[in-house]
């Protein structure tokens, strides 16, 4: 029989920016939280593309939940609310692209 772990406080991840320009920003995501806190709920604040790179994760959204793993890709919506817990196993870690909300910025290279 699975031990239940006692539910603590919810443990948000902390972000540290990599880099960032006018439109865009790119941070590295590390998340401590384990089976024993509490899911957390965020919101985009505008579109984002995220790969995991290591650990596990569930990403529930309205529309759907998955676990994340290493090498998933996860998509953000602007605006879009998500919740994450880590029900399978402690901390994990993201690196994030971001573009503001309504923001017309392309992420192509220099021209």
């Amino acid at each position: 029989m699975k031990e239940h772990l006692p539910i603590t406080d919810c443990k948000a991840p902390q972000a540290r920016l990599l880099g960032a320009n006018a439109g865009w920003s790119v941070h590295d995501f590390v998340c401590t939280a384990g089976p024993g806190d509490r899911a957390f709920e965020e919101q985009h604040s505008g579109a984002s593309v995220a790969v995991v790179l290591s650990g596990t994760f569930q990403y529930r959204t309205s529309t759907g939940n998955e676990l994340m793993s290493p090498g998933s890709l996860l998509l953000g919506n602007s605006g879009e609310a998500f919740t994450c817990g880590h029900e399978h196993g402690t901390g994990d870690r993201c690196l994030a692209f971001h573009t503001p909300k309504n923001s017309s910025t392309t992420l192509d290279s220099p021209r």
